[in-house]
């Protein structure tokens, strides 16, 4: 019997979670040096225009991936559900900046006629992904270590699904993602790309965590770059979820359809 999506994550050690039990959890697991570590790298990942994604090697190669998947435990439950109702039907899938393949596993076990393969830029990552595939005997998952933006699959996708990846990357080649260099760079190199990874008819699915200042200027930017491509509307939500101490965590669900 496949397990539900809540007993799933719980298997994983995914769960609610506060603020002050993931810093004790993370102190007790890595010991006080290690935590300041991993709160220093995670800081450098916070800033403007960064590209610095030593925090998630840090965190997959230390064992505490499932404490930063247990900040956002209300996301991964709505989120993922709802991806993957969009994927019913679905025979190849790709999960775009997967991380340590928390919801590409589960994709796979939920959709066992579908090949589903997950990229990640973090060599780390990626081995712990491949342990999870292992655990769940899901050998219709796979995974490859690539960066998302020169990724060249040899096969087209008729569903691509891009979880809290496309704003990451943007605003790091950006200062900001509220800004025209931001909307050329989803039209001239994400849109584009992405396109390319997909066969006609495809879809593809974009969900970003965002702030409510910029979160109908993001939508505008991503929604006008794709339809650029040729790409039609298949879904326009916004989501709200529950984050780290209950706080509402507010994102953009969207889904394109390719001709």
């Amino acid at each position: 019997m496949v397990l539900s999506l809540p007993a799933y994550l719980a298997a994983e050690g995914v769960r609610r979670i506060s603020d002050s039990q993931l810093v004790e959890e993370e102190i007790s697991i890595l010991g006080i040096d290690k935590a300041r570590e991993l709160f220093r790298l995670l800081g450098n990942a916070q800033r403007p225009s960064s590209a610095d994604f030593s925090a998630y090697a840090f965190q997959a190669s230390n064992g505490v991936d499932h404490l930063f998947e247990s900040a956002k435990y209300g996301e991964n439950l709505t989120i993922t559900e709802k991806v993957n109702r969009k994927l019913k039907g679905r025979k190849a899938i790709l999960d775009a900046g997967c991380f340590t393949g928390l919801k590409t596993v589960w994709y796979a076990l939920q959709n066992p006629e579908s090949t589903v393969h997950g990229i990640d830029m973090v060599d780390e990552s990626i081995q712990v992904a491949e342990t999870r595939k292992a655990k769940y005997s899901a050998a219709n998952a796979s995974f490859s270590v690539q960066d998302v933006l020169t990724y060249k699959p040899d096969k087209k996708y008729d569903a691509v699904v891009l979880t809290n990846i496309v704003a990451t990357i943007t605003e790091a080649h950006n200062t900001r993602l509220s800004n025209p260099e931001s909307a050329a760079f989803l039209r001239r190199r994400v849109a584009p790309l992405v396109s390319s990874w997909v066969m006609p008819h495809g879809m593809v699915i974009i969900y970003d965590r965002l702030s409510i200042p910029i979160f109908d200027e993001y939508r505008d930017m991503t929604q006008a770059a794709m339809l650029s491509e040729g790409f039609s509307k298949a879904g326009n939500e916004r989501v709200h979820s529950s984050g780290i101490n209950g706080d509402d965590i507010e994102g953009v669900f969207l889904a394109f359809q390719k001709p």
